[in-house]
């Protein structure tokens, strides 16, 4: 009996688990880059990957509004699993870059570098989430 009862408990404290969470991120940049505008949300730790893209785009559509970016530039770029994502900028440049990693840091470091790709000097992490 105590089987019966505990396989659904262990069941549920799993699937209820952060490493089972979903994240997303939505990104939307103007015509020309993001120098003339950039909007942008992510989300994790959602209970499903359409939940995830669903909150991730509505917030960059409200972020777009702000930013003078057109409402269909919102666009997911990247949907995860127990991964951490990082958004970098360069305020000087008006230069962005977004990236996935294993953990905070490494996030952080490829959101940099993806930052950087275009010749921007200054990028430095702006968001780090993780979905674990």
């Amino acid at each position: 009996m105590k089987k019966t009862i505990l396989a659904p408990v262990f069941l549920a404290s799993i699937l209820s688990s952060p490493v089972h969470a979903e994240g997303a991120l939505a990104v939307g940049v103007a015509e020309g880059g993001p120098r003339n505008g950039y909007a942008y949300t992510l989300h994790v730790r959602n209970s499903s990957a359409s939940e995830a893209e669903k909150l991730a785009l509505e917030g960059c559509r409200e972020q777009a509004k702000v930013y003078g970016v057109p409402l269909d530039r919102c666009r997911i770029v990247s949907s995860f699993r127990g991964r951490c994502v990082a958004v970098a900028f360069d305020t000087v440049e008006r230069a962005a870059g977004w990236a996935l990693g294993d953990t905070s840091q490494q996030a952080a470091a490829n959101a940099v570098a993806k930052c950087a790709e275009g010749g921007a000097k200054q990028c430095k992490p702006h968001n780090v989430e993780c979905d674990q």
